[in-house]
């Protein structure tokens, strides 16, 4: 009897180990080479003499889609890279009539048609098919537009874009293609949850971060707080998802590394996780079921083998990291 309890507390160990060393160091899911070919992504070499105007040297977004399919967009390459849950490259969606008009910042997919909203400098695009048409903006610098937009959120019948410029979070009726309102916003990202509350982080001096929401189906476009949050270490926090009731925000630590951090909505800690800048060069975030999406990539591999690494990180409340 002592024997089968035994053997039973070891497996359990070992188990336990292998869970915490996937939390603790993700799990790749994704590798893919630097190149021109479908599913490898460009990759712009700092030393070149060229001059291009460019909003990143690597891949620049990663969503999740249904079934937990991921896409990343190249925005050098002007394309979509769809993989399947379990990292296999699936298709390329060919977005370069965008790249060649202007830059291409971020990209949503609504869930409900498989329409791709493309966010260009200060226009979206939208790609209905393999048609893809001016949806929003003329990239004239008037009120109702935006000027510097940061990222694009979908909702139902709601688009969110943020404006560095103008430091407004802009919301957009899908249907009628207007602006329903504005609110002000401290460029610290913004998310939905399922129930089309958008979440969005403010800084003060004194209090540090405090998490607001305004639900975009209200007719009262006033924002609620919600909490503060607990943590004042810097002003670049950054709010790059919310998923079953959890937050996911990323900052700068002292050393320059970035932190990821999962939290309650009342700023109770559940994972948090450093990822040395030495080491990785470029990275995005996305959340989803509880799940971190990390893209990763480091100018050190380029041109030359596995550049770009998409890897998850559960975060269960039992395991704490930092």
């Amino acid at each position: 009897m002592n024997l089968i309890y035994n053997v039973f507390r070891k497996s359990l160990i070992i188990v336990s180990i292998l869970f915490f060393s996937i939390s603790l160091y993700g799990k790749i899911i994704v590798k893919a080479d630097w190149g021109k070919e479908k599913g490898e992504f460009l990759f712009y070499n700092l030393n070149s003499q060229k001059n291009i105007n460019l909003v990143s040297i690597g891949p620049t977004a990663i969503k999740v889609l249904k079934r937990n399919k991921i896409a990343v967009l190249d925005s050098l390459k002007g394309a979509i890279n769809i993989f399947s849950a379990k990292g296999k490259f699936l298709k390329e969606v060919d977005i370069g009539e965008v790249k060649k008009k202007k830059g291409i910042i971020g990209f949503e997919i609504d869930p409900e048609n498989g329409d791709i909203y493309i966010l260009g400098e200060n226009i979206i695009y939208r790609k209905k098919g393999k048609k893809i048409e001016c949806w929003f903006g003329t990239g004239k610098k008037n009120s109702d537009q935006f000027v510097q937009p940061f990222d694009i959120r979908i909702f139902g019948d709601f688009i969110a874009v943020g404006d560095l410029y103008k430091e407004k979070l802009i919301i957009i009726n899908k249907k009628t293609k207007k602006k329903v309102f504005s609110i002000d916003w401290m460029q610290t990202g913004y998310a939905f949850d399922q129930k089309g509350n958008l979440f969005f982080l403010r800084y003060s001096s004194g209090d540090g971060y405090s998490l607001w929401r305004i639900n975009v189906k209200s007719k009262v476009n006033k924002p609620v707080f919600v909490s503060f949050l607990g943590f004042s270490e810097n002003q670049s926090g950054m709010l790059c998802g919310v998923s079953m009731g959890k937050l996911l925000l990323k900052y700068p630590d002292k050393k320059g590394d970035i932190k990821i951090v999962v939290t309650h909505y009342d700023g109770r800690r559940i994972f948090s996780k450093i990822i040395r800048q030495s080491t990785v060069m470029g990275q995005q975030f996305n959340f989803n079921k509880g799940k971190i999406y990390s893209l990763e990539y480091n100018s050190k591999l380029a041109p030359d083998g596995n550049g770009v690494i998409i890897k998850t990180y559960k975060t269960g409340k039992k395991f704490f990291f930092s």
